[in-house]
């Protein structure tokens, strides 16, 4: 027959579980005397972080994740002038992230400039953009590939066509998805987006991390983005050096935080009623042609 975990005194006393990504299992294990802090690394909208303090949510929120990006967008301006693109026939589905931008930069005194287009940008939209000498901050109001098809081509070619204009594009965590072309515009526009998670699959600890999945397991890790594999590896040396350096015993708000391959996990506590969330965002730059640059607010 089938064990319940939640009997096991292994469990019961542990100083932290990861649990599945279902909300009923957490608070199922809430109530069965869980004694440690429970983590659930996948499910990234769950909020029983805010009431009980044993949760760990390890993915920074929507809500917090908007007040940093647009905290860097702004104090990034340096005299930029933003400009928000919305399609009139699009989903605009970033429209939440663009009313908290209008909202942020009324309160700051900054003038912003809308530019409607119908279906797919043209160069004539731009048209009242083309003042040498200036620098425009765009963001558009979608973060799907084919909007951002449908703009980039003419943000490209805009750009091409008045070299003495700065464009700066400001985008969003579905970017790093891109592959192909739509990756190459990201790198010729020289983009910037928010992200929870750094995937740079070209670098020199994540291609060694592959190597040695392959030599552990036999296979490559399934290819995702986030990679899960890359997640449960960060993750796991983030408890592990945890756990060490307080005589194992988890202690979640750690000063130093810890940065992986993949995750930065600074874990905050959520009220004085609440348990740990992360607080760690990635602000992700395209350098021009290949390789990014990744900073941690």
């Amino acid at each position: 027959p089938d064990v319940d975990p939640l009997t096991d005194p292994a469990v019961i006393n542990a100083s932290v579980i990861i649990a599945p990504e279902g909300r009923e299992f957490i608070a199922k294990a809430l109530k069965s005397g869980i004694k440690g802090h429970i983590i659930n690394p996948l499910n990234f909208t769950d909020t029983l972080y805010k009431t009980n303090q044993q949760v760990v949510q390890p993915n920074i929120p929507h809500e917090a994740m908007y007040t940093k990006a647009v905290d860097y967008l702004i104090t990034s301006l340096d005299g930029a002038i933003p400009v928000i693109l919305s399609n009139t026939e699009g989903r605009n589905d970033k429209e939440a992230f663009t009313s908290y931008l209008r909202k942020r930069l009324s309160e700051e005194k900054i003038s912003a400039v809308e530019i409607p287009y119908e279906g797919a940008l043209a160069s004539t939209d731009l048209a009242s953009l083309a003042n040498a000498g200036r620098s425009y901050a765009i963001i558009p109001s979608a973060g799907s590939i084919g909007e951002f098809n449908r703009i980039s081509h003419a943000l490209n070619n805009f750009r091409n066509a008045n070299p003495d204009v700065r464009l700066m594009l400001f985008g969003y965590p579905e970017w790093t998805t891109f592959r192909g072309d739509a990756q190459d515009m990201l790198h010729n526009l020289e983009a910037t987006i928010y992200s929870r998670f750094n995937d740079d699959y070209t670098s020199y600890a994540a291609r060694n991390i592959q190597r040695d999945f392959i030599r552990w397991f036999g296979a490559p890790m399934i290819e995702s983005i986030p990679s899960h594999g890359l997640l449960g590896y960060d993750l796991g040396c983030m408890l592990i050096k945890n756990l060490r350096s307080n005589n194992g015993v988890f202690t979640p708000e750690d000063a130093d935080g810890y940065s992986g391959i993949q995750s930065t996990f600074s874990l905050r506590r959520a009220g004085e009623n609440g348990g740990y969330v992360n607080d760690a965002l990635y602000i992700i730059h395209y350098l021009p042609v290949t390789g990014t640059k990744a900073t941690v607010l």
